[in-house]
């Protein structure tokens, strides 16, 4: 599991939208470094991963920090990278990025804004644990690649991911492994034996971050998304941590809001489609 460096306590809004970032982008470095055929761009002002797999999943641009005199022109750096080898690609606009007229200037260069994610955040001293899980649902820790296959199956199925990418996350979760040493923990959801739900903690820059909370589409609706959070807030207390953040598409905010999450700040997603 990825080291607390310093548990976090300040639950000021500011405080509480940075660590939110923070997460985000640790995360997204251990990714690309350990993700097969990825190639981590790691520079002053910007971070964004490229493969040649053509999925805006893998290809992405996160937390630039341009002037607004040379934004136009780095912009245009980046991109080039990915138009010429026919990539689509996702870019990420948080909130200390720079500059305000980044969107506009990614609009202008023909990328589409897509629908905004919410960070949100939990002060962890508060969080109740004695929900019960939806009857007959069983959460596990991954610990077998059998158990992992199962994880990326219902991950892939429940964000839509192709056949490339799913391959990809299994990859990594294999080389990297889930024990207590590796940098996130899995958690499996089964329904009278059958995987339905999973989830996924990462504990670093002082809080612990959710990551792929997902439920069969079919298995929706049945508290299941809940319960695999649970499941890793609970594990993130035992943990030390205080505080617990992630991000959410507008459909999960009532969801997350009951389980003592609260809105922080907003990640705008802007998206290059592959040229056809």
């Amino acid at each position: 599991m990825g080291e607390i460096d310093g548990v976090m306590k300040d639950t000021s809004a500011q405080a509480l939208t940075s660590a939110i970032e923070a997460n985000l982008l640790h995360h997204a470095r251990v990714i690309a470094t350990n993700l097969p055929q990825v190639d981590l761009h790691d520079e002053s002002d910007v971070l964004w991963s490229a493969t040649r797999i053509r999925d805006p999943y893998l290809n992405r641009v996160y937390w630039a920090r341009f002037s607004r005199e040379d934004a136009d022109r780095r912009v245009g750096e980046i991109l080039t990278h990915f138009v010429l080898r026919g990539l689509p690609l996702s870019w990420h606009v948080g909130p200390s990025t720079g500059p305000r007229e980044l969107g506009t200037l990614l609009i202008d260069r023909g990328l589409t804004r897509l629908e905004d994610e919410v960070g949100m955040a939990q002060d962890l001293r508060s969080f109740r644990e004695d929900a019960p899980p939806p009857s007959g649902l069983v959460i596990e820790p991954v610990a077998e690649k059998r158990a992992l296959r199962s994880w990326v199956e219902v991950v892939a199925a429940g964000f839509g991911f192709p056949d490339t990418v799913a391959s990809l996350i299994f990859e990594l979760h294999r080389g990297i492994g889930s024990s207590e040493h590796s940098p996130w923990r899995l958690y499996l959801g089964l329904m009278d034996g059958e995987p339905v739900g999973t989830s996924r903690l990462f504990v670093s820059t002082g809080v612990a971050g959710v990551y792929h909370v997902a439920t069969l589409p079919e298995k929706r609706k049945r508290g299941i998304g809940a319960a695999m959070t649970r499941a890793a807030l609970r594990e993130a207390r035992s943990l030390g941590c205080d505080i617990a953040v992630l991000r959410a598409a507008q459909v999960g905010l009532g969801i997350y809001g009951k389980l003592g999450f609260r809105e922080c700040c907003t990640f705008a997603r802007y998206l290059r489609k592959e040229a056809r």
